[in-house]
């Protein structure tokens, strides 16, 4: 895991917190899998949603380690505005 790397400040594991993707990606897998045995669909519906939300990505860590007044990440060229 990323926070566990040496040299990384308690700012990083304060942006991750408690991992609410873990947690619903592994009830919706266990309540996936024997739901397949009776409701297939269901369950695809399942495993694309948990696929959906780890796609999405989780912008608590950009919102701690880069201050909100920085042109990082901005995508600007660095040339002046018109």
């Amino acid at each position: 895991m990323l926070i566990a790397v040496p040299g990384q400040g308690p700012q990083l594991a304060a942006a991750v917190g408690s991992d609410r993707k873990v947690i619903v990606s592994l009830v919706a897998y266990v309540v996936a899998t024997p739901t397949a045995l009776f409701v297939p669909w269901l369950a695809l519906a399942l495993y694309v949603a948990v696929a959906v939300i780890w796609f999405v990505p989780d912008r608590r860590i950009e919102r701690v380690l880069i201050p909100a007044g920085s042109d990082a990440g901005s995508g600007g060229g660095g040339g002046p505005e018109c």
